[in-house]
């Protein structure tokens, strides 16, 4: 898949990260309510493992296999989150992922740039499907993940951790589905 240059809807960017990310992203790492339930080492969580992370995926990029993990910001405003997506299966089974800082909670970003980063992996790449796995725990993705259009699938394996979760999946098929179906209700209107 190619790196993802920059996406847009009218609030949201979705684009790869910059070194002027450092201070939001580092403040995200750091906050206990956003990495939760999120797969970080606790070096991770710390100042100075959040810069490095920062820089090995900002590094990745000019690699042949670069970490699909990009930056959110509001159109007009800040960094407030990050999402992406990774290949967890063969046959073109990619896992998406989407993390906010706390105060930009509840107020449909994440689901806006799920759908976005969705739509952007069906239509211009090969992926087959799209799985989102969280904690059992996550009282707030699932919500993001329904509204994305995903199917919940229930507890299972995560293929990549040795750790149970909660898997919502959507297929090609079902995307473009969904896509027909919002193309009729707009022509209704």
């Amino acid at each position: 898949m190619k790196l993802i240059q920059g996406i847009e809807t009218p609030r949201l960017v979705i684009r790869p990260f910059t070194s002027q990310d450092e201070a939001a992203f580092v403040d995200f790492m750091q906050s206990e309510d956003a990495v939760r339930y999120l797969m970080f080492t606790d070096e991770q969580k710390t100042a100075d493992g959040a810069r490095m992370l920062l820089q090995a995926v900002i590094d990745s990029y000019a690699g042949n296999h670069p970490i699909h993990s990009y930056a959110i910001t509001l159109r007009d405003g800040p960094w407030i989150g990050s999402c992406g997506v990774s290949e967890v299966s063969a046959g073109g089974i990619w896992e998406c992922y989407y993390s906010l800082l706390p105060r930009f909670w509840k107020h449909g970003y994440a689901t806006e740039a799920t759908t976005l980063l969705i739509r952007h992996c069906f239509q211009r790449s090969s992926v087959s499907e799209i799985r989102a796995y969280m904690s059992p725990d996550n009282p707030h993705s699932p919500g993001v993940a329904r509204r994305a259009g995903m199917t919940d699938m229930g507890i299972g394996p995560y293929p990549v951790w040795a750790v149970h979760g909660r898997m919502f999946r959507m297929t090609r098929e079902e995307h473009e589905k969904m896509r027909e179906q919002e193309d009729v209700e707009i022509q209704d209107d």
